[in-house]
């Protein structure tokens, strides 16, 4: 199996539950909506949600099992990309080959964006997983790592407890929860939370080498974290092609 051809196979899915979601949660009428919905749809690999699916279908569940906590993790994260692009924090004008949500509407109405999408999230979330989400997404997991970011103080040392909260946190989330939705048991969920963990490292690093950032030391610390994560998916021998497809795919891509 190879990363990219899940990716295309559950892409379809994916989009239409934020659709869906963003409709039930925010109607479709009014600015607000109107730029919750440029935020979030028609653009980026998904690969938050993708993991979940991947992570349930690995133990055997159904992807639908796992569908609607995958597109909370999803909305999370473009709450999380919409704050970051603020003037006051990365102050990006482009993301996904367009304007961002501040440069297409104005900032006031960028952080109303955001907070709309990190509240329907937590509306729509398994309410068993809503404290593990808030705690992936907060102040000791993604929000520390974009304080942590912000004060970067260059160096190298820092990158793999930034990457570690800013990144990671949702990978593991999502391994953790499409793992229990399909049914694994605990220590198997444990090792699927451990997993996301390190990818999420890796694929940052993955970020780096194509930004052309300090890219030696992506190169060594991206195999490094690919290879810690793969040797989770070992134990017990389990068969976990996607996942397997996905470390392949940030080594080789």
């Amino acid at each position: 199996m190879k990363w990219l051809d899940y990716q295309k196979e559950k892409a379809t899915e994916v989009e239409q539950s934020l659709e869906s979601v963003l409709l039930e949660t925010l109607g479709r009428k009014g600015r607000l909506a109107e730029a919750c919905r440029y935020a979030v749809l028609g653009g980026g690999k998904r690969l938050r949600p993708l993991l979940c699916l991947a992570a349930c279908e690995d133990v055997g569940g159904d992807a639908s099992d796992a569908i609607r906590a995958a597109t909370a993790i999803e909305l999370v994260h473009a709450y999380s990309l919409v704050h970051d692009d603020l003037p006051a924090m990365d102050d990006d004008a482009m993301r996904r080959g367009k304007p961002t949500v501040h440069v297409k509407f104005d900032q006031p109405t960028a952080i109303l964006v955001g907070d709309a999408l990190l509240t329907a999230a937590f509306e729509i979330v398994p309410p068993p997983f809503a404290k593990e989400l808030a705690q992936s997404a907060g102040g000791k997991r993604l929000i520390l790592g974009q304080m942590l970011d912000l004060n970067l103080n260059g160096e190298p040392a820092d990158l793999d407890e930034i990457h570690r909260h800013k990144t990671g946190a949702l990978f593991e989330f999502s391994c953790l929860v499409g793992a229990v939705q399909g049914g694994a048991a605990p220590e198997v969920a444990g090792n699927f939370k451990a997993f996301g963990t390190r990818v999420g490292v890796a694929f940052q690093y993955r970020d780096d080498i194509l930004d052309n950032e300090q890219v030696e030391l992506a190169r060594t610390r991206l195999q490094k974290w690919s290879t810690s994560a793969l040797a989770l998916l070992e134990v017990g021998g389990s068969t976990t092609p996607r996942l397997r497809a996905f470390c392949e795919w940030l080594v080789g891509s």
